[in-house]
């Protein structure tokens, strides 16, 4: 197989970081692996790997599919990606939004995005912007944007951060989450509470691995965390960076990990390390060590693990056909997610009574269900007495698609549907997450395997103090974006002193 696309050259994105020029490429089949491939007219051939798994790649390319962008674009431009919006050219709307709260952290790790310490500014948007940005995210037609993360930096360590979440819920986004560290929740007893109770879903965690070596930061605050966040009822999703030649084999305990803590614990979300932010310091020899893809990881947990399949996976455009099939029940659109299907695979893992773990395709006919649904979508029924007769008619052909001797006892798809895809009550997804378990991969790009067709789809976005908003990869790809951006919108570390006297860049202000 092989596909045209734009992509960009890594040095010339060094040597120009105020003007991006896309280049002609190619994703391609090769020995079994995907590559990408461009031809710069300063810098010559450059060909990075992209799937290292033809395979699993054409299996989650099938699931492509073109979502309906936004209705009220905040730009409109013919020099993308210079101008970045989002534009007309973007074909998916925001799943979830990124707003950056401050990169002040606690921590220091070498991988991370930005850092004030190391750049040597501090960015940290006034309360009134950031009500200003979620009001944005919140005004993208025809979907009101319906999840945010606040990231960082440490977003814990705003002194208004319980404010913050409270806004967030105020405009009702129907998932609120913080990107942490964890550690505030963890000397703090009781903080957890506070951010469920402003209206925090979920944190996202970092978490590494299960040794020292890899995780020493967090592995010395874990069962302060899990008690804090058991007494909250506030939920953990773990997000390991992984680096090949790092933390590769922390993949199976990391599983593990959030398996026996599973009551509290609803996912472990994979990001395989992206070469972005000062790329300049990135060597060739470096990155190809530890680059690191999605097939990589689906293959390592495999090995690692025995009972998660590489048949077990989907691509995160597979439940499209999910959201159109909501949206004839509802009369009124609804969120897509029509991400392109190389950006992220996704599996769901249940345990039973008696701690069996059961992925979900073990016991649900995925392939035939979405089948089902697809037939369904393409002839869509026009009155509300043809809705209840096909509402009838679904309840009653569910069982086909489900393996009953195999499901654990915690799921049941006509709950589902009926509680949480037609009527919108999410007690009865929560339900099934209190048993469930997401295992997901989300490889965000770089330079070097940067595809205009993928960015063009992106479903994940960040809001910015000047109410754009931008895909994730272009953003943290681009130094006329994240750095830009964030320089225009901040003060230097010592003004940041001088407005909190006694106190450092890492404290709680």
């Amino acid at each position: 197989m092989e596909m045209r696309t734009k992509s960009i050259c890594p040095n010339c994105l060094k040597e120009r970081k105020n003007e991006i020029e896309f280049i002609d490429s190619k994703v391609f089949e090769e020995n079994g692996k995907i590559w990408i491939e461009k031809e710069c007219k300063i810098h010559g051939k450059i060909r990075e790997i992209y799937w290292s798994d033809a395979e699993l790649f054409k299996k989650a390319y099938n699931f492509l599919t073109t979502g309906r962008g936004v209705s009220n674009p905040f730009i409109h431009t013919e020099n993308c990606p210079n101008d970045c919006g989002l534009c007309p050219l973007h074909k998916s709307g925001t799943l979830l939004a990124n707003l950056d709260v401050t990169n002040r952290c606690n921590l220091s790790c070498w991988y991370c995005f930005a850092h004030a310490g190391s750049v040597g500014y501090v960015y940290e948007p006034s309360f009134e912007d950031i009500k200003k940005m979620l009001k944005v995210l919140r005004d993208e037609m025809p979907v009101p944007c319906p999840a945010v993360q606040f990231s960082g930096g440490e977003p814990t360590i705003r002194n208004d951060i319980i404010e913050i979440v409270k806004e967030a819920a105020k405009l009702e986004f129907k998932q609120i989450q913080i990107a942490t560290n964890g550690i505030r929740i963890a000397e703090e007893p009781g903080f957890a509470k506070k951010l469920k109770e402003a209206g925090l879903d979920t944190i996202y965690l970092k978490w590494n691995g299960m040794t020292e070596k890899t995780n020493i930061e967090n592995l010395k605050y874990k069962d302060e965390i899990l008690k804090e966040c058991r007494a909250a009822k506030l939920g953990i999703v773990l997000v390991p960076t992984l680096i090949n030649g790092f933390n590769i084999d922390q993949i199976g305990p990391i599983i593990k990990f959030a398996i026996e803590n599973i009551d509290i614990i609803r996912g472990v979300n994979f990001q395989p390390i992206s070469f972005v932010g000062r790329i300049e310091k990135i060597s060739e020899e470096q990155r190809k060590k530890e680059r690191f893809t999605i097939p990589d990881l689906i293959n390592e947990i495999e090995k690692q693990l025995g009972f998660i399949k590489r048949d077990d996976w989907y691509p995160v455009p597979s439940v499209m056909e999910i959201s159109k099939f909501v949206e004839i029940f509802k009369n009124k659109p609804q969120v897509q997610f029509s991400a392109h299907p190389a950006c992220g695979m996704a599996t769901y893992i249940f345990t039973d009574e008696n701690k069996n773990i059961i992925p979900i395709t073990r016991f649900l006919k995925v392939n035939e269900f979405l089948d089902y649904l697809k037939k369904i979508n393409e002839k869509p029924p026009k009155s509300k007495l043809e809705k209840m007769y096909l509402f009838t008619k679904i309840i009653k052909d569910i069982n086909k698609f489900i393996i009953k001797e195999k499901m654990p006892k915690s799921f049941n798809l006509g709950d589902l549907l009926i509680g949480v895809l037609i009527k919108g009550k999410r007690e009865a997804l929560s339900k099934i997450h209190w048993n469930s378990l997401l295992i997901s991969a989300m490889h965000f790009q770089d330079a070097w395997n940067f595809d205009f067709e993928r960015v063009s789809r992106c479903v994940i976005h960040y809001v910015v103090p000047d109410g754009r908003i931008i895909p994730f990869c272009a953003y943290n790809t681009f130094p006329k974006y994240r750095q830009e951006i964030e320089k225009k919108f901040s003060i230097s570390v010592e003004e940041w002193k001088n407005l909190h006297p006694g106190k450092n860049i890492n404290d709680i202000a």
